[in-house]
């Protein structure tokens, strides 16, 4: 009678983080959703040009923040705090040598494209980079340990917030930078909330065989192989569309 009982609580509890899952998905894309009709009715089609742009490099970059890593995380079974800092740190470092690559970058996309007002928007868009390497293993730790409930509300919380100063920044006539401002701030209230979420060991330790274990262990060349492939593959079908 108490295993019953125990499989029965475990079933409830799978299904209400599966609904809060759920809801979080559908919120963030509804207000999302929102907020772009809202923002193109303001801002001119040259602004979401000129996002499309940067996006193109940034996305590319976002391919080898992760790496499997943050998925290994999820699937080993005695995943510890040890694990999640090594695997923290780590990423943290790649994703400031990855911006550093932007930084430098930036006037050389800008020359390409031959519009200089693109080196401090792709210096300041790629910040995200660096930011999402943080979010990526903090959402890992939430996965685990099945923290949706929390999560939808950081998500929705941060979601509405960005939005509302994206559309008060383009009423304002901040033209492109209302976006900037608003991707950016979505992502950086997502990571502090799950931080605090998380709840993370302060350990200072580079577990350098842990990580390749988690690396091997969750085939990151392949996963970072497939999201490249389907980068691509979004990237034809966006290009198309625009066209």
């Amino acid at each position: 009678m108490e295993k019953n009982n125990k499989i029965i609580m475990k079933s409830q509890f799978v299904l209400s983080n599966f609904l809060w899952r759920f809801a979080e998905r559908c919120g963030a894309q509804l207000v999302t959703f929102i907020v772009s009709i809202v923002l193109a009715r303001i801002l001119a089609p040259e602004d979401y040009g000129t996002i499309a742009l940067i996006t193109v490099f940034t996305t590319i970059m976002q391919v080898f923040v992760d790496s499997g890593l943050g998925t290994a995380l999820i699937q080993k079974k005695d995943a510890d705090d040890l694990d999640f800092s090594s695997v923290f740190y780590f990423n943290f470092v790649v994703c400031l040598v990855l911006y550093g690559v932007m930084f430098v970058a930036a006037p050389l996309i800008a020359a390409f494209y031959n519009d200089a007002t693109l080196t401090p928007l792709v210096r300041v868009i790629s910040l995200t980079i660096v930011i999402s390497g943080v979010k990526g293993i903090q959402q890992s730790y939430v996965s685990r340990n099945m923290l949706f409930k929390r999560f939808f509300f950081a998500t929705l919380g941060g979601t509405i917030f960005s939005a509302f100063l994206g559309i008060g920044l383009a009423y304002a006539g901040f033209g492109v930078w209302a976006i900037v401002v608003q991707q950016l701030s979505n992502t950086t209230i997502d990571t502090v909330v799950d931080s605090k979420m998380a709840a993370q060991e302060k350990v200072f330790l580079a577990a350098s065989e842990g990580i390749a274990y988690l690396w091997v262990e969750a085939f990151g060349f392949s996963i970072a192989g497939y999201s490249v492939q389907q980068f691509t593959q979004s990237g034809y079908r966006q290009d198309v569309f625009l066209c």
